[in-house]
């Protein structure tokens, strides 16, 4: 996955085209994919599911921050042939996201922490497009995890930052 974005990002940075690249963190939001796949099974299963340790970190973003940033991009020739990192304001670790999507939906279930051995062969099925939540592609970019840095975003667009604050008036899925 990471291979194939970044031949895509170099076959458009060649192209001699005008360009701007995001790279979102975790997007979360309504309807955001990652987010809502989590409540999912957080509603579903009699416990939460914590990948291996669950200290893989990300830097979650609101998909009303990266949306804005995309609509400025078109007006502004300023943010032309740039590349920004879509970041939120905090860096968390994929259990503090659980447990605050737990808060968000007022579950109380027990946390278990899925080995990582584990979830690779869960996720061989997912690769089989079986109805698994996830594939190996997505195993590895969990364990990569997902931050940067938002000081050019911030230099170059116009936005609110959200937090992923399960008590605040933002949507986290």
């Amino acid at each position: 996955y990471f291979v194939t974005k970044a031949l895509a990002e170099n076959i458009i940075i060649d192209s001699g085209l005008e360009y701007t690249i995001f790279r979102p963190s975790l997007i979360f939001g309504k309807d955001a994919g990652f987010t809502n796949q989590f409540v999912g099974l957080l509603k579903l299963l009699p416990f939460s599911p914590i990948i291996g340790n669950g200290k893989y970190t990300f830097a979650p973003v609101a998909i009303e921050t990266l949306s804005e940033c995309v609509a400025q991009s078109i007006l502004k020739t300023k943010s032309t042939k740039r590349i920004y990192d879509v970041v939120g304001p905090e860096t968390l670790s994929l259990f503090e996201i659980i447990i605050r999507l737990k808060q968000s939906l007022g579950v109380k279930r027990p946390n278990v922490f899925i080995p990582m051995f584990f979830m690779r062969l869960i996720a061989r099925f997912g690769d089989l497009k079986l109805p698994i939540p996830i594939n190996s592609d997505q195993l590895k970019m969990l364990e990569i995890g997902s931050i940067g840095d938002s000081t050019k975003l911030k230099d170059d667009f116009n936005f609110k930052e959200i937090v992923f604050d399960p008590k605040g008036k933002y949507p986290l899925y």
